[in-house]
């Protein structure tokens, strides 16, 4: 659920211009999982470390191709 509360808050942040300036005034990553907090996004640092990795590894894949394995 915290994914999923990430991409609605990301969402959120694009189409609210005063969530955008609450957004700006923030120092740290403490005070930004705060702010997402005050709204109803439930979002840990271990969420944001994951869709790191999560994007990626998309790109990763969307750049490079495997080749098939040949058979004998």
């Amino acid at each position: 659920m915290s994914r999923e509360d990430l991409i609605n808050f990301v969402n959120a942040v694009e189409h609210s211009y005063a969530l955008r300036e609450e957004l700006n005034h923030s120092k740290d990553l403490n005070s930004i999982l705060n702010l997402a907090a005050k709204y109803g996004f439930k979002i840990t640092k271990k969420d944001l470390s994951e869709e790191s990795d999560a994007e990626r590894i998309e790109s990763w894949f969307k750049t490079n191709i495997i080749s098939p394995i040949k058979r004998l």
